[in-house]
């Protein structure tokens, strides 16, 4: 399979890789923060850990590993890429995961190491993966408009500025889940349903064995990575739960067990129709929309859901760049960036403002697109107004963060407006993706198939307005002999077909003339009838 790369593509390539660099110059949340010194201290501690300690014992509280102190809270596969990036700190300066000693350890030399796995995870996982997924998905587009499915993987700002903003590795999750994506779509059914059921099974036994001692530590590892002793959202996310928590209080009404239940079903009800429609007609370009639901789904409702979340939905929400606009839609005109919330109250104080605020309040660099169906023409015409009330809204909020101060009985009123316009930004792009989903294009087998069908229709149209007499099994009755138009046999089917359609289309304009007389009738009725009552 050719890649397909032009000059243009690898210099989007190369900018990715630039803002990635910039970005990791920035300061990160926590820096110099005792006791818990922020995101590098979590990444740095989970390396200590599991350098230093045996798999079975990383999920087990002990002296070196306290549960009040970031603890390993991950799957065992982001255990082992602890252990994999340890191994590297631990080559080039031991003191920084040294066990016990080297917490809060912060020195330059240290963080730019960690930089450094982050960036190659990045190139060497993600990157190939999403060049995969343009060649996939964007099978049968111009040039162009894969173009711009590259930019908008990689230039994605969530996942950018959570991972080498904060030492975080979720471009290699993604990376793996972008290549899955492309293996489905292009069909690759190589072991069968049931062979890939077990294969999946296995998988999970060999990586999960090295962790557990014993059947019932399945539980343990299941408590830390579903991490319920948090509760139902910390600090503020742009989710259902903490946007709607200024009207109610939901922690304090809601007992928890009773929210967690609530936040499954929520989000199950969510993500099922998305679900459904992939089930019902599967297609690559709807397995991308499910995913981007899926996603939002679970950003949106489930319990404990919180900023490194972020990339998981924005990533398949760069989905509608898939496909080319419509064409009545206005050329350049964006429509609202998908899946980017405003990240402030990630990134570092006391100034809350991003690396990467240009690219956050560009517009998205997807194609643009219009709503299907009722909400498609009010879409194609506020085109431009979608796009621009998202990226004022950004502008916005950014510069009131950096230039305005709130009130000092309302510390948080910035972050509480951030994540409100989140969230309404995000709930409108799940309406829109679901709406996407579900009025989707025929398959290339059904537009076949109208096709032929459309074809069938004007052949015999034609035949019945005198030009050609229509044969649908040509390929049966080649050896016949077709009568001329000179013939009897012609000239009475042409006669018969036009005699039908004529009649028919004055049948059709003596209906619409009786109409007409009988809303008039009506009208004059009433008003007659009017005039003889007098006004009430």
């Amino acid at each position: 399979m050719g890649l397909g790369l032009r000059w243009i593509d690898y210099g989007v390539i190369v900018a990715a890789v630039a803002v990635r660099l910039l970005v990791g110059l920035s300061g990160y949340s926590g820096e110099g923060t005792p006791p818990k010194f922020g995101d590098y201290e979590a990444q740095r501690h989970w390396m200590e850990i599991t350098t230093n300690m045996i798999p079975t014992t990383w999920y087990v509280e002990s002296e070196h590993n306290s549960f009040s102190y970031w603890p390993l809270d991950y799957p065992p596969f982001s255990g082992y890429q602890s252990w994999l990036t340890g191994q590297v700190l631990d080559a080039f300066e031991p003191e920084s995961v040294k066990l016990g000693s080297s917490r809060g350890y912060e020195s330059p030399s240290s963080k730019l190491l960690m930089r450094i796995t982050v960036l190659v995870s990045d190139i060497y996982i993600y990157f190939p993966a999403v060049i995969m997924c343009t060649v996939v998905f964007g099978k049968g587009l111009a040039p162009y408009h894969r173009t711009l499915m590259l930019i908008a993987l990689l230039m994605q700002p969530a996942l950018i500025l959570i991972d080498h903003g904060h030492f975080q590795f979720n471009c290699i999750g993604l990376g793996f889940t972008a290549l899955a994506a492309a293996l489905a779509a292009q069909g690759k059914d190589i072991l069968g349903v049931v062979k890939l059921g077990v294969t999946v099974i296995a998988t999970f036994a060999v990586i999960w064995a090295p962790c557990m001692r014993s059947p019932k530590d399945v539980l343990l590892i299941l408590n830390r990575i579903f991490p319920i002793r948090r509760g139902l959202y910390e600090d503020y996310v742009a989710n259902f739960w903490c946007a709607t928590s200024v009207l109610v209080k939901w922690r304090e009404l809601v007992p928890q067990d009773m929210l967690l239940k609530a936040c499954a079903g929520t989000t199950l009800v969510v993500a099922l129709p998305a679900m459904l429609q992939q089930m019902r007609a599967p297609s690559p370009r709807g397995l991308l929309l499910c995913m981007a639901n899926s996603s939002l789904a679970f950003f949106m409702f489930s319990f404990q859901s919180g900023g490194p979340r972020a990339p998981g939905d924005s990533a398949p929400g760069s989905a509608p760049s898939t496909e080319p606009p419509p064409p009545e839609a206005v050329k350049g005109a964006p429509l609202p960036p998908l899946g980017r919330p405003p990240p402030g109250p990630l990134l570092p104080a006391p100034t809350r403002t991003p690396p990467m605020a240009p690219e956050m309040c560009s517009p998205d660099p997807s194609p643009t697109h219009s709503l299907a169906g009722a909400m498609k023409k009010w879409a194609v015409e506020h085109h431009l107004l979608l796009g621009s009330v998202g990226v004022v809204a950004m502008c916005a909020m950014h510069f009131a963060r950096e230039f305005v101060e709130p009130p000092e009985r309302l510390p948080w009123l910035h972050d509480r407006i951030c994540i409100t316009v989140s969230f309404v930004y995000l709930a409108v792009t799940m309406v829109y993706l679901q709406v996407r989903q579900w009025t989707k294009p025929m398959s290339r087998d059904g537009r076949r198939g109208l096709g032929d069908k459309d074809k069938l229709q004007k052949e015999r149209l034609m035949a019945r307005r005198g030009h050609q007499m229509a044969l649908p099994y040509t390929d049966v009755l080649d050896s016949l002999v077709q009568p001329s138009k000179q013939s009897p046999a012609y000239i009475d089917e042409a006669s018969r077909f036009s005699g039908t359609a004529v009649s028919e289309e004055a049948a059709r304009r003596k209906a619409q003339f009786e109409k007409k007389e009988n809303k008039f009738e009506q009208r004059k009725s009433n008003s007659i009838e009017s005039k003889i009552n007098g006004p009430v």
